[in-house]
């Protein structure tokens, strides 16, 4: 487990050590990264990354659970001030795709998809992952079921568990390179789509998306 209870110097050394670790990953993929190679990227002994991280797997690990706690503070921060579920709904798929594109910690996770790596090792820290963005998911549709802007043909967490797999889609294909878009842009159309596929009545998106640009909201 990592190690826990560190000096902000403690920190800042075991963040750098995550940073060498994503950069080596996105170049050689999990299955051909070792503790050896993070280390001569990061110009420091091997022993030291064992000092912070039982193996790499812990490494891996730990950056998946970083990266997910990161990104649920942005998303706190960035549906703050909306009330209706829907424009929560929709700033929130845009801003999750948009983290998911360019934080460096997210290439571990889509790499090590790519890999099928999601085995043992990894798979306790992606499910917490998952299962915390389909419950938020699923509450905010619920609460806009209650409302009448959601559609009531179809259990709340298939769809939830939709926008998921499409941000995660998306977010993958533009790690691999599939998708040479500007990260921004693909956000909201990420978004647009999200949305009119829960939405009751889907020609309603536009209005929304332009009103949360005009009130700031836009990316």
């Amino acid at each position: 487990m990592a190690r826990e209870n560190l000096t902000r110097r403690g920190r800042a050394r075991r963040d750098a050590l995550v940073a060498h670790a994503v950069d080596v990953v996105a170049k050689q993929g999990i299955a051909g990264t070792k503790v050896t190679h993070i280390a001569r990227a990061a110009g420091v002994r091997s022993t030291l990354l064992y000092w912070y991280f039982d193996d790499l797997y812990d490494l891996v690990r730990f950056a998946i659970s970083d990266a997910t706690r990161r990104l649920n503070a942005h998303l706190v921060a960035a549906v703050s001030g909306l009330g209706d579920p829907l424009e929560q709904l929709y700033v929130a798929v845009r801003e999750a795709t948009a983290f998911g594109a360019t934080d460096p910690e997210m290439r571990i996770i889509s790499t090590a998809d790519a890999e099928h790596a999601f085995g043992g090792a990894y798979r306790d820290a992606l499910e917490r992952s998952t299962a915390a963005l389909v419950a938020e998911t699923t509450r905010l549709l619920d609460a806009g079921r209650r409302r009448g802007s959601v559609r009531r043909d179809l259990p709340l967490e298939d769809l939830a568990q939709c926008i998921r797999s499409l941000v995660h889609y998306n977010v993958t294909a533009y790690h691999r390179g599939t998708l040479h878009r500007d990260a921004a842009r693909f956000a909201v159309t990420t978004a647009n789509i999200a949305l009119r596929g829960v939405a009751a009545n889907p020609a309603a998106v536009d209005e929304l998306a332009s009103r949360l640009d005009a009130r700031g909201y836009a990316s």
